[in-house]
Protein backbone atom coordinates (compact mmCIF):
# COMPACT_ATOMS: atom_id res chain seq x y z
CA UNK A 1 0.00 0.00 0.00
CA UNK A 2 1.50 3.20 -1.15
CA UNK A 3 1.89 6.27 1.12
CA UNK A 4 -0.53 9.17 0.49
CA UNK A 5 0.79 11.95 -1.67
CA UNK A 6 1.97 14.99 0.29
CA UNK A 7 -0.24 18.07 0.14
CA UNK A 8 1.01 20.84 -2.13
CA UNK A 9 2.96 23.55 -0.28
CA UNK A 10 1.43 27.04 -0.29
CA UNK A 11 3.93 29.89 -0.09
CA UNK A 12 3.62 31.87 3.11
CA UNK A 13 3.55 35.52 2.10
CA UNK A 14 4.16 36.58 5.70
CA UNK A 15 7.45 34.67 5.96
CA UNK A 16 8.86 34.84 2.45
CA UNK A 17 10.36 38.04 1.18
CA UNK A 18 8.83 39.42 -1.98
CA UNK A 19 10.81 40.19 -5.02
CA UNK A 20 10.84 43.85 -3.97
CA UNK A 21 13.71 44.66 -1.68
CA UNK A 22 13.17 46.21 1.69
CA UNK A 23 10.67 43.95 3.51
CA UNK A 24 7.71 41.58 3.11
CA UNK A 25 4.80 41.92 0.74
CA UNK A 26 2.49 42.66 3.66
CA UNK A 27 4.75 45.44 4.82
CA UNK A 28 4.84 46.93 1.32
CA UNK A 29 1.09 46.82 1.13
CA UNK A 30 0.59 48.64 4.46
CA UNK A 31 3.40 51.12 4.21
CA UNK A 32 2.36 54.75 3.75
CA UNK A 33 4.56 57.79 3.40
CA UNK A 34 5.17 59.41 6.79
CA UNK A 35 3.94 62.99 7.10
CA UNK A 36 6.63 65.63 7.05
CA UNK A 37 7.39 66.97 10.54
CA UNK A 38 6.22 70.51 11.27
CA UNK A 39 8.41 72.52 13.58
CA UNK A 40 6.56 75.04 15.67
CA UNK A 41 8.14 78.32 16.60
CA UNK A 42 7.90 79.71 20.15
CA UNK A 43 4.97 81.86 19.06
CA UNK A 44 3.00 78.85 17.87
CA UNK A 45 3.42 79.36 14.10
CA UNK A 46 5.33 77.27 11.63
CA UNK A 47 9.01 78.09 11.41
CA UNK A 48 8.84 78.00 7.60
CA UNK A 49 6.70 81.17 7.64
CA UNK A 50 9.25 83.06 9.75
CA UNK A 51 12.04 84.88 7.89
CA UNK A 52 15.40 83.31 8.54
CA UNK A 53 18.04 85.65 9.90
CA UNK A 54 21.41 85.76 8.17
CA UNK A 55 24.20 83.99 10.06
CA UNK A 56 26.25 86.14 12.39
CA UNK A 57 29.90 86.76 11.58
CA UNK A 58 32.37 84.88 13.78
CA UNK A 59 33.60 86.48 16.98
CA UNK A 60 37.05 87.78 16.12
CA UNK A 61 39.90 87.82 18.64
CA UNK A 62 38.03 85.60 21.09
CA UNK A 63 41.26 83.77 22.00
CA UNK A 64 43.64 86.63 21.25
CA UNK A 65 46.29 87.38 23.88
CA UNK A 66 45.58 90.97 24.97
CA UNK A 67 48.12 90.90 27.79
CA UNK A 68 51.84 91.54 27.58
CA UNK A 69 53.22 89.92 30.69
CA UNK A 70 50.88 86.98 31.23
CA UNK A 71 48.46 84.80 29.35
CA UNK A 72 44.96 86.29 29.15
CA UNK A 73 41.79 84.91 27.64
CA UNK A 74 38.29 86.24 27.12
CA UNK A 75 35.96 85.06 29.88
CA UNK A 76 33.02 82.87 28.75
CA UNK A 77 30.56 85.40 30.19
CA UNK A 78 32.03 88.22 28.09
CA UNK A 79 32.02 86.13 24.90
CA UNK A 80 28.43 85.00 25.51
CA UNK A 81 27.25 88.58 26.04
CA UNK A 82 29.01 89.73 22.87
CA UNK A 83 27.15 87.11 20.84
CA UNK A 84 23.86 87.96 22.57
CA UNK A 85 24.25 91.64 21.71
CA UNK A 86 25.08 90.81 18.10
CA UNK A 87 21.97 88.63 17.89
CA UNK A 88 19.88 91.46 19.35
CA UNK A 89 21.19 93.85 16.71
CA UNK A 90 20.56 91.32 13.94
CA UNK A 91 16.97 90.95 15.14
CA UNK A 92 16.42 94.70 14.89
CA UNK A 93 16.90 95.85 18.48
CA UNK A 94 18.01 99.37 17.40
CA UNK A 95 14.66 99.83 15.62
CA UNK A 96 12.69 98.97 18.79
CA UNK A 97 15.07 99.76 21.66
CA UNK A 98 12.38 99.61 24.37
CA UNK A 99 11.88 95.84 23.92
CA UNK A 100 14.50 94.65 21.43
CA UNK A 101 17.54 94.41 23.72
CA UNK A 102 18.12 91.59 26.18
CA UNK A 103 17.61 93.47 29.44
CA UNK A 104 19.55 90.98 31.55
CA UNK A 105 22.69 91.70 29.50
CA UNK A 106 22.84 95.32 30.78
CA UNK A 107 23.73 96.66 34.18
CA UNK A 108 21.04 98.86 35.79
CA UNK A 109 23.44 101.83 35.73
CA UNK A 110 24.71 101.34 32.16
CA UNK A 111 26.00 104.52 30.53
CA UNK A 112 25.08 105.24 26.91
CA UNK A 113 26.97 107.76 24.76
CA UNK A 114 26.93 108.83 21.13
CA UNK A 115 27.85 111.88 19.11
CA UNK A 116 24.47 113.51 19.86
CA UNK A 117 23.06 111.97 23.03
CA UNK A 118 23.99 110.38 26.35
CA UNK A 119 22.14 109.01 29.36
CA UNK A 120 22.66 106.77 32.38
CA UNK A 121 20.38 103.89 33.30
CA UNK A 122 18.82 100.92 31.57
CA UNK A 123 15.46 102.72 31.37
CA UNK A 124 16.96 105.29 29.01
CA UNK A 125 16.87 102.81 26.12
CA UNK A 126 13.09 103.23 25.96
CA UNK A 127 13.70 106.73 24.51
CA UNK A 128 16.83 105.90 22.49
CA UNK A 129 14.72 105.71 19.33
CA UNK A 130 16.82 107.69 16.87
CA UNK A 131 16.11 105.19 14.10
CA UNK A 132 12.48 106.33 14.08
CA UNK A 133 13.66 109.90 13.57
CA UNK A 134 15.58 109.14 10.37
CA UNK A 135 13.51 106.34 8.79
CA UNK A 136 9.92 106.53 7.61
CA UNK A 137 9.11 102.97 8.71
CA UNK A 138 11.57 101.59 11.28
CA UNK A 139 9.68 98.26 11.49
CA UNK A 140 10.58 97.47 7.88
CA UNK A 141 14.20 98.60 8.14
CA UNK A 142 16.99 96.22 7.20
CA UNK A 143 19.64 95.64 9.89
CA UNK A 144 22.72 93.55 9.12
CA UNK A 145 25.66 92.76 11.38
CA UNK A 146 28.85 92.97 9.32
CA UNK A 147 31.51 92.41 11.98
CA UNK A 148 31.79 91.16 15.54
CA UNK A 149 35.11 91.39 17.30
CA UNK A 150 36.73 91.76 20.71
CA UNK A 151 38.65 95.04 20.85
CA UNK A 152 39.98 94.18 24.31
CA UNK A 153 39.53 91.61 27.06
CA UNK A 154 36.20 93.18 28.05
CA UNK A 155 35.38 95.36 25.02
CA UNK A 156 33.10 94.08 22.26
CA UNK A 157 32.72 95.94 18.98
CA UNK A 158 29.77 95.30 16.66
CA UNK A 159 29.64 96.87 13.20
CA UNK A 160 26.23 96.92 11.51
CA UNK A 161 24.34 98.64 8.72
CA UNK A 162 20.87 100.14 8.67
CA UNK A 163 18.89 100.81 5.49
CA UNK A 164 15.37 101.87 4.63
CA UNK A 165 13.25 104.70 3.23
CA UNK A 166 14.25 108.03 4.78
CA UNK A 167 11.90 110.30 6.67
CA UNK A 168 11.13 113.79 5.47
CA UNK A 169 11.92 113.33 1.77
CA UNK A 170 9.55 112.84 -1.21
CA UNK A 171 9.09 109.12 -1.76
CA UNK A 172 10.47 108.29 1.67
CA UNK A 173 7.26 108.22 3.64
CA UNK A 174 7.51 111.76 5.02
CA UNK A 175 5.32 111.82 8.06
CA UNK A 176 6.03 108.31 9.24
CA UNK A 177 3.75 106.27 7.02
CA UNK A 178 4.73 103.27 4.96
CA UNK A 179 8.08 103.12 3.28
CA UNK A 180 8.89 102.80 -0.33
CA UNK A 181 7.70 105.12 -3.05
CA UNK A 182 10.77 104.59 -5.21
CA UNK A 183 12.78 107.40 -3.59
CA UNK A 184 16.43 107.23 -2.55
CA UNK A 185 17.17 104.90 0.36
CA UNK A 186 18.99 105.80 3.52
CA UNK A 187 22.04 103.73 4.44
CA UNK A 188 23.74 104.18 7.79
CA UNK A 189 26.82 102.42 9.10
CA UNK A 190 27.06 102.09 12.87
CA UNK A 191 29.87 100.92 15.14
CA UNK A 192 28.59 99.96 18.59
CA UNK A 193 31.21 99.52 21.31
CA UNK A 194 30.23 97.75 24.52
CA UNK A 195 32.27 97.81 27.72
CA UNK A 196 31.53 94.56 29.56
CA UNK A 197 32.09 93.52 33.15
CA UNK A 198 34.92 90.96 33.00
CA UNK A 199 33.25 88.73 35.61
CA UNK A 200 29.51 88.92 34.92
CA UNK A 201 29.76 89.93 31.27
CA UNK A 202 27.01 92.54 31.66
CA UNK A 203 27.19 95.81 29.73
CA UNK A 204 28.56 98.74 31.75
CA UNK A 205 29.02 101.15 28.84
CA UNK A 206 27.59 101.48 25.33
CA UNK A 207 28.81 103.88 22.65
CA UNK A 208 27.33 104.33 19.13
CA UNK A 209 29.07 106.04 16.23
CA UNK A 210 26.72 106.64 13.28
CA UNK A 211 27.67 107.64 9.74
CA UNK A 212 25.37 108.39 6.79
CA UNK A 213 28.20 108.52 4.23
CA UNK A 214 26.66 105.68 2.19
CA UNK A 215 23.57 107.75 1.34
CA UNK A 216 23.00 110.45 -1.30
CA UNK A 217 23.68 114.05 -0.29
CA UNK A 218 20.08 115.19 0.33
CA UNK A 219 19.36 112.03 2.29
CA UNK A 220 22.47 112.52 4.44
CA UNK A 221 21.48 116.12 5.17
CA UNK A 222 17.91 115.19 6.10
CA UNK A 223 19.03 112.27 8.30
CA UNK A 224 21.67 114.31 10.15
CA UNK A 225 19.22 117.16 10.77
CA UNK A 226 16.46 114.81 11.94
CA UNK A 227 18.78 112.98 14.30
CA UNK A 228 20.09 116.25 15.78
CA UNK A 229 16.53 117.51 16.28
CA UNK A 230 15.58 114.22 17.91
CA UNK A 231 18.52 114.49 20.32
CA UNK A 232 17.56 118.08 21.16
CA UNK A 233 13.99 117.05 22.00
CA UNK A 234 15.22 114.27 24.25
CA UNK A 235 17.69 116.63 25.95
CA UNK A 236 14.90 119.15 26.60
CA UNK A 237 12.76 116.40 28.08
CA UNK A 238 15.64 115.34 30.33
CA UNK A 239 16.20 118.92 31.46
CA UNK A 240 12.51 119.40 32.22
CA UNK A 241 12.38 116.15 34.19
CA UNK A 242 15.48 117.09 36.15
CA UNK A 243 14.11 120.55 36.92
CA UNK A 244 10.82 119.09 38.08
CA UNK A 245 12.65 116.74 40.44
CA UNK A 246 14.71 119.60 41.88
CA UNK A 247 11.66 121.75 42.45
CA UNK A 248 9.83 118.83 43.97
CA UNK A 249 12.68 118.33 46.42
CA UNK A 250 12.58 122.03 47.35
CA UNK A 251 8.83 121.79 47.81
CA UNK A 252 9.16 118.83 50.12
CA UNK A 253 11.72 120.76 52.21
CA UNK A 254 9.32 123.70 52.56
CA UNK A 255 6.34 121.48 53.18
CA UNK A 256 6.93 121.12 56.91
CA UNK A 257 7.11 124.86 57.39
CA UNK A 258 3.98 125.53 55.30
CA UNK A 259 2.14 122.88 57.28
CA UNK A 260 2.87 124.65 60.58
CA UNK A 261 6.34 123.44 61.34
CA UNK A 262 8.41 124.85 64.15
CA UNK A 263 9.51 128.46 63.83
CA UNK A 264 7.15 129.40 61.00
CA UNK A 265 3.62 130.83 60.99
CA UNK A 266 2.06 132.02 57.75
CA UNK A 267 -0.04 135.17 58.00
CA UNK A 268 -3.18 134.76 55.87
CA UNK A 269 -3.46 138.58 55.54
CA UNK A 270 0.08 139.02 54.21
CA UNK A 271 -0.28 140.64 50.73
CA UNK A 272 3.19 139.50 49.63
CA UNK A 273 2.00 135.91 49.42
CA UNK A 274 0.70 136.71 45.94
CA UNK A 275 4.15 137.77 44.69
CA UNK A 276 7.08 135.62 43.69
CA UNK A 277 9.81 135.62 46.30
CA UNK A 278 7.64 137.16 49.01
CA UNK A 279 7.40 135.60 52.48
CA UNK A 280 4.19 133.89 51.51
CA UNK A 281 4.99 133.39 47.87
CA UNK A 282 4.69 129.92 46.33
CA UNK A 283 6.88 127.96 43.95
CA UNK A 284 4.90 128.70 40.77
CA UNK A 285 7.21 131.52 39.72
CA UNK A 286 10.29 129.43 40.41
CA UNK A 287 8.82 126.63 38.32
CA UNK A 288 8.18 128.99 35.42
CA UNK A 289 11.72 130.38 35.60
CA UNK A 290 13.17 126.90 35.68
CA UNK A 291 11.24 125.81 32.59
CA UNK A 292 12.14 129.02 30.77
CA UNK A 293 15.81 128.49 31.53
CA UNK A 294 15.62 124.84 30.37
CA UNK A 295 13.92 125.93 27.14
CA UNK A 296 16.65 128.49 26.37
CA UNK A 297 19.40 125.97 27.08
CA UNK A 298 17.67 123.37 24.88
CA UNK A 299 17.33 125.91 22.04
CA UNK A 300 21.03 126.74 22.11
CA UNK A 301 21.84 123.02 22.25
CA UNK A 302 19.66 122.34 19.20
CA UNK A 303 21.38 125.06 17.21
CA UNK A 304 24.82 123.79 18.21
CA UNK A 305 24.04 120.18 17.34
CA UNK A 306 22.48 121.15 14.02
CA UNK A 307 25.59 123.15 13.14
CA UNK A 308 27.90 120.26 14.07
CA UNK A 309 25.81 117.81 12.05
CA UNK A 310 25.79 120.06 9.00
CA UNK A 311 29.57 120.46 9.24
CA UNK A 312 29.95 116.65 9.15
CA UNK A 313 27.83 116.20 6.01
CA UNK A 314 29.90 115.88 2.86
CA UNK A 315 28.24 116.47 -0.48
Amino acid sequence: MSAPAPAPRVPNLLLHSSSRPGGSACQHALRRPAPAPVRASPGGTSSSSKPRLPPLPPLENESFDFCTDESCTISPAVAATARTLAMDVSRGAPTRPATGWTASAFQPGVRYTSDVRSFVGRDGYARCDWVGAVLADPASASVTVTRLRMAGPSTAEISWTLSGPPRGLPGGGGGGGGGGGGGPALTATVVSTFELDPITGRVAGHDDRVSFEGSPGPVRLAAATSRAAWAARRAAEDAAATGAKVLQSFGSMDGDEEDGGPGYTQDPTDPTKFFQGGPGGGNDGVMADAFAFAAVVALFWVLAQAWVSLEKVKF
